[in-house]
């Protein structure tokens, strides 16, 4: 029993002790939780206090963002307020209140339509019951408040609506001040429809069409341009209401397709009436645009010029008529042109071999009135023919390289020529610039100059004529020359002066009587001016003179005028060879008798029937000689000669053989004077011209000169630095100065003395006017200025005991100077030797 017990009280032992164990495993683990919940306990009100801290931040951020938001609200200028659902203000910004002048009592819970004007506020109150009922959120809408003052203000209203459960809550309003936008827009309308009227008042009738052609609105002056009404046009296709047939489709629809692309026409087309007329009218078509740039429609503008193509028509079938009569006019003077000059050359070409058959002084009279006679009317026929050539528009100008400063010296040439005998000195001054090529049309020059020349030695009886040419003006290679020709005829009356240039006016008819002349010559050379875009005047004083200016443009080539040596032909024996002569002569047997000798000998040759077709024909190609008869109609030996010998061309060297029918002295001078190499007399046998043709087979030998053309400098006694400026290195030019002034002009100036000594003051101051030049173009400045005191005294206060003395210390000072001008041509005649 002890056992059971002591059994009983050890498994009870146990059972304790587990279960003590187990309690304070128990209350271990209750420790724990409780700790853990205790921390969790803190951290949850760690976490309360961070969650109320941060939510007091947010209310105060909020609170700060409201009072910005507010802020921007009240500051803004935009009227800003809200409405409840029943659309009353709950809200209305201060920039509201002052711009419509209210108080806050006068806005709040007002209904916002009781600030819109009556006459307006039926349509704003159906524009938002429509948006209320689509519950549209968002709209705009333009319309008039009504300010305290009375005054209207347009606004521009954006509004938001706020809705919950398809009810209506809220709206918040964003109104702009656009009056002064609505103003402008007036203000356009007003314009347009004011120029749209005044576009129908001026017989302009508009219409507008869609992009497919289809009428949109036809204005009432086009009704009435067509005779159709506005409602029978609207809404129809313009082509197939308006365009009589097929004819002009390509023509609208090429419109059409510009107007798309927003470009605006003008076209002319017909168009048919509701009666069935058809009119002309002058369309100006535009593009339409909206304002996005999107091209709407077309606007046309029609101006009905029916009555213009009328006369258009007239004049189209006149002028069919007047070109009719022209080809007939221009086909009657080139009839009667041929039938005059061929008996016309004829009766030129014989009276000059009559001048050579010694006859008689009743016979020279004759003779005189039939040479005069003859070169009127030949020169008539030549002014008409060159007048309708002008007016008909068949004289084009041909620019080619020419060399300027040669014409000058041709046409120097060839009236001092013509003025032989006659007490008349023509001279020519050449200023820088005209040492290059130049292109333009040197024959319009040429007749130019020779028409203003031919109009000077006409009316000068005596004293000077004087060709001056000068650069004045350079634009890129564009140079533009002035032409002056002066001479000391008998001048124009100044009423007179506008008259010179039109078609056969002469000053009065004793001028035509005394003179002569057709009075076509002033008229062609003004039309030659124009012609190459130039200008043209005169200066005249009765008595006095005339002074012509004529100013023309020419392309600077940059190549300098090639200045070439004279060229000694030294002859050899006869050798027959194939040359290439060129044979100028006028009569058919001496052509057919020189020409057969030529073929006979194997030489090769072309023929020119006048002067004026040799120079065309050496200008273009080499000829080893030319045979040159002296008397020739249209340009005779001489003429031709000189415009050779000095301007740039293939032969402007060549041997030229006159061809002269005169035996006297003078004319063989003459012949060698304008540059010819040797003459045969007529008749002459066939070993006389194989005689002159037989250097043709050795090359051309240059003698030897101790003095060359870039070794040669002036006297440093002379202007040498004028010199060098005038005449730029052309040496053959200051040769023909110098030699002028110590054979012609010095004892001009000697005269000058007999004049002063008599007190013939008109004769020693035209003397003194016309030497005057002649100083300075041999280097005698100082001299030309004392010349033209003598002349301004002379002209202001003639008195022979102030002018005597003047005069001679004159004489003496020049005398001083001919050895130095004597050395200097001696000097430069070397050069070409």
């Amino acid at each position: 029993m002890i056992k059971t017990m002591n059994k009983d009280v050890s498994i009870l032992e146990r059972k304790l002790s587990r279960a003590i164990k187990a309690r304070k495993q128990t209350e271990s683990i209750l420790e724990q939780k409780a700790l853990e919940l205790f921390n969790t306990n803190q951290e949850l009100q760690a976490l309360n206090r961070k969650l109320e801290q941060k939510a007091t931040n947010k209310g105060l951020e909020l609170e700060k963002s409201e009072q910005r938001y507010q802020r921007i609200v009240e500051n803004a200028h935009d009227i800003i307020y809200r409405i409840n659902s029943e659309g009353r203000i709950i809200y209305f910004n201060s920039v509201g209140s002052e711009i419509l002048g209210y108080n806050d009592d006068e806005i709040y819970n007002k209904h916002f339509w009781e600030f819109v004007p009556k006459e307006y506020r039926g349509e704003v109150i159906r524009f938002y019951l429509r948006t209320i009922n689509t519950q549209k959120e968002q709209s705009y809408f333009e319309f008039p408040l009504k300010s305290k003052s009375g005054s209207w203000l347009w606004i521009g209203q954006n509004v938001t609506l706020f809705f919950e459960k398809g009810a209506l809550k809220e709206g918040t309003v964003v109104a702009r001040n656009i009056t002064k936008q609505r103003q402008f827009e007036n203000e356009l309308q007003q314009s347009e429809e004011r120029y749209r009227g005044i576009i129908e008042n001026m017989e302009l009738g508009l219409m507008e069409v869609d992009l497919e052609g289809m009428i949109i609105k036809p204005y009432p002056r086009f009704c009435e341009m067509v005779g159709y009404s506005f409602t029978e046009l609207t809404g129809q296709s313009a082509v197939k209401m308006l365009l009589p047939n097929d004819k002009y489709l390509s023509v609208l629809k090429q419109q059409s397709e510009d107007r798309t692309k927003g470009k605006a026409g003008i076209y002319e087309i017909q168009l048919r009436k509701k009666n069935g007329d058809l009119i002309w009218v002058l369309i100006s078509g535009a593009p339409i645009m909206d304002s996005d740039g999107t091209i709407t429609s077309t606007m046309g503008i029609h101006y009905d010029i029916s009555k213009q193509k009328k006369l258009q028509q007239d004049l189209e079938l006149a002028k069919l008529i007047a070109e009719d009569a022209q080809e007939a006019e221009k086909q009657f003077l080139a009839n009667m042109s041929h039938e005059i000059r061929t008996p016309l050359n004829a009766i030129i070409g014989m009276s000059h071999l009559l001048y050579d058959t010694e006859p008689s002084e009743e016979q020279m009279e004759y003779l005189s009135v039939l040479k005069s006679s003859s070169d009127l009317l030949h020169q008539l026929i030549s002014d008409v023919l060159d007048l309708s050539k002008i007016r008909a528009r068949k004289l084009e100008v041909q620019e080619k390289e020419f060399d300027l400063r040669g014409i000058i010296k041709s046409l120097e040439k060839n009236f001092q020529l013509k003025l032989e005998g006659r007490p008349i000195e023509l001279t020519a001054f050449v200023g820088q610039g005209l040492n290059n090529l130049m292109i333009g049309d040197d024959l319009l020059l040429n007749q130019i100059l020779l028409n203003i020349l031919g109009n000077a030695t006409k009316f000068t009886t005596e004293g000077h004529i004087h060709i001056h040419v000068n650069l004045i003006a350079i634009k890129g290679q564009e140079k533009t020359f002035e032409f002056r020709v002066s001479d000391t005829g008998i001048g124009i009356p100044e009423e007179k002066l506008d008259l010179i240039f039109q078609s056969f006016r002469q000053v009065d008819g004793d001028t035509r009587r005394k003179f002569g002349g057709t009075g076509l010559g002033l008229t062609i050379t003004k039309q030659l001016v124009d012609l190459q875009n130039g200008k043209i005047a005169v200066e005249s004083e009765l008595g006095e003179g005339s002074t012509f200016i004529v100013q023309l443009v020419f392309k600077d080539t940059g190549r300098k005028i090639e200045v070439k040596q004279r060229k000694n032909y030294k002859v050899f024996n006869q050798q027959n060879a194939t040359k290439k002569i060129l044979v100028v002569e006028d009569n058919y047997m001496n052509r057919k008798y020189i020409s057969t000798l030529l073929r006979k000998w194997n030489y090769a040759f072309k023929m020119a029937h006048n002067g004026k077709e040799a120079v065309e024909m050496a200008m273009k190609e080499k000829f080893d000689v030319i045979i040159m008869d002296v008397q020739m109609p249209i340009m005779d030996g001489y003429e031709a000669t000189i415009a050779i010998r000095n301007q740039t061309n293939p032969n402007q060297y060549t041997s030229i053989i006159a061809l002269t029918a005169s035996a006297l002295l003078s004319q063989k001078t003459k012949a060698f004077d304008v540059g010819m190499t040797d003459y045969i007399s007529k008749p002459f046998k066939p070993d006389t011209l194989i005689e002159k043709l037989r250097f043709l087979n050795d090359p051309l030998m240059d003698l030897p000169s101790p003095i060359t053309k870039d070794s040669f400098v002036f006297n440093e006694k002379l202007d040498v630095a004028y010199l060098n400026e005038i005449y730029e290195g052309d040496l053959e030019y200051a040769a023909d100065m110098f030699e002028t002034f110590l054979n012609v002009t010095l004892p001009e100036i000697y005269s000058i003395g007999t004049f002063i000594e008599k007190e013939d003051w008109k004769g020693a101051r035209t003397l003194s006017h016309k030497c005057k030049p002649a100083f300075s173009m041999v280097g005698l400045t100082d001299l030309y200025k004392k010349t033209e005191d003598i002349e301004k005294q002379i002209k202001t206060t003639p008195d022979k005991t102030k002018i005597a003395p003047k005069y001679h210390h004159l004489i003496q000072e020049l005398k001083g100077f001919l050895p130095v001008l004597k050395e200097d041509l001696n000097n430069m005649l070397a050069t070409f030797k």
